[in-house]
């Protein structure tokens, strides 16, 4: 696969400042493991950077099983066609990697999913509100998202596939946010999730305010655009 031009890996790391200590800057890597082609271009790259390097061999069946063992420690319980989708694999590919894990099948509202053996059943828990950010893997993790998006995606997502800021309650997503000039949390629904979720939804946007702070310099900005967060950001 030949690299994208128009792909810079720089806008798939988010810088988290004073973590885990002040004065550091983390290098956050996941919007760029929550992005197929960002991942794939990463591996295109490292591969380009080792050619002629008289590298033999490489352990390419291990490697597959240990990433796909990661993936679904991410994002599963899944449908095994969205690690396929994720990698980039063959269907083969994606069996044999499967194949040295100690995986259990799950029902998925109705579709065949698989997850690993090792992880513990899902608990239920309390509904809860969050406020995610522009390429947060949690978002982007999955091929089919009707079930997290709903009717939402067009408002969310660029015409590259990238997601803007999302707004979620209960595990889906039923709104988004954006920054304006003047630093306030601006926040539409996209749906009428109750007014439980609306008030929790509102206490988040004055937690994220008060956590971004009052220095106008503190600006977020995604670097993909999107219909919802350019709309709201005026």
């Amino acid at each position: 696969m030949a690299v994208p031009a128009s792909i810079d890996l720089r806008d798939y790391i988010r810088n988290i400042p004073d973590f885990p200590k002040p004065g550091v800057i983390f290098k956050d890597i996941t919007p760029l493991l929550g992005s197929s082609l960002a991942f794939r271009t990463a591996i295109e790259q490292i591969e380009q950077h080792f050619q002629g390097r008289g590298i033999d061999v490489i352990a390419a069946a291990e490697a597959r099983a240990e990433l796909a063992r990661r993936w679904l420690a991410a994002f599963g319980p899944a449908p095994a066609a969205d690690l396929q989708w994720w990698t980039g694999w063959t269907a083969g590919q994606v069996r044999q990697a499967l194949a040295q894990l100690d995986i259990g099948q799950v029902d998925l509202d109705g579709a065949p999913g698989i997850m690993l053996a090792a992880d513990e059943p899902v608990r239920i828990a309390e509904p809860w509100a969050a406020l995610l950010p522009a390429l947060d893997p949690t978002a982007m993790g999955w091929r089919e998202r009707a079930w997290y998006v709903g009717e939402h995606g067009p408002a969310l997502f660029d015409r590259s596939g990238n997601i803007g800021p999302t707004a979620w309650w209960d595990g889906r997503i039923v709104g988004g946010w954006a920054q304006r000039q003047n630093g306030e949390i601006a926040v539409r629904l996209l749906e009428d999730a109750g007014t439980e979720a609306a008030a929790a939804i509102a206490a988040e946007a004055s937690r994220l305010r008060e956590w971004i702070g009052s220095d106008p310099r503190t600006r977020i900005t995604p670097r993909f655009r999107t219909p919802l967060e350019r709309e709201l950001s005026s």
